[in-house]
């Protein structure tokens, strides 16, 4: 995307024909920069790299050997974080789409494999909306429309953690999430399921959709009453059964006043 670091002379190192680089002229961003690859790519699948994690050499085989064995549409695998701090992510099988909605983003970018087949059959495309989480907008379209997402058993993907990781500030996430969840509706009632899935999944997303915005409420301090008055009545409206709207309206309306 247009990087001033040595990129081309470290890839043209290498000597094989399998390699290729491509530059933009400019930098246009994470969602244009992927959908450029998609769009270039030819192969039966889709694996994506961020450029400072790190893929272990098995990563490839294992994965493919896992999406034809359970015939899915993507496979995931657990990664082991390291930098400023070192955990591992939880293996969790049979990932469906409800699963996402209630988990948020549990899927790693870079430790993903997709059949291509599935986001051609669909014109999906990474959103600029939805940037930083606009992987998690792509995970959750290829679930609706392909089914569950399979993981492998072993960790092959190592995600570096570090000062600069956009995904650790979550405020600047719960903005495009709600993004997100809107424009999976829309999808949702254009799909083929139906009309009992789509009003059970139609609650998990209004649900996830108001807890978005009372943390959008709490947490971004630069929200004047106003907007945060305007923000919670939205929150009311998609979900009025939930007090917690309820009582952060009222919270909101006194302080509005004061």
């Amino acid at each position: 995307d247009s990087t001033t670091s040595p990129v081309e002379k470290i890839i043209k190192s290498y000597r094989d024909k399998r390699i290729k680089y491509f530059r933009n002229p400019q930098n246009l961003g994470m969602a244009h920069t992927r959908n450029r690859g998609l769009e270039l790519a030819q192969g039966e699948f889709i694996a994506l790299l961020d450029h400072d994690d790190i893929w272990m050499p098995e990563k490839l085989s294992e994965q493919i050997k896992t999406i034809r064995q359970h015939n899915c549409n993507m496979v995931y695998s657990p990664v082991a974080f390291f930098g400023n701090s070192e955990y591992c992510s939880i293996i969790q099988h049979n990932v469906s789409f409800e699963n996402l909605l209630n988990g948020h983003n549990i899927v790693s970018c870079s430790c993903v494999l997709i059949r291509s087949e599935i986001l051609r059959n669909f014109d999906l495309k990474f959103q600029k909306n939805a940037v930083p989480a606009d992987d998690y907008a792509m995970w959750l379209a290829i679930a609706l429309y392909g089914g569950t997402i399979e993981c492998t058993d072993k960790y092959l993907v190592r995600y570096r953690k570090h000062n600069d990781n956009v995904s650790g500030n979550p405020l600047v996430c719960y903005y495009p999430y709600e993004w997100i969840l809107s424009d999976i509706t829309c999808k949702l009632f254009n799909t083929s399921h139906p009309l009992t899935y789509k009003l059970r999944r139609l609650i998990t997303i209004l649900r996830s959709r108001t807890w978005v915005l009372r943390k959008i409420i709490k947490e971004d301090s630069s929200l004047s009453p106003a907007r945060k008055l305007k923000l919670t009545l939205k929150a009311v409206m998609l979900w009025p059964l939930n007090p917690k709207n309820w009582l952060l309206l009222l919270e909101n309306i006194f302080k509005s006043f004061n």
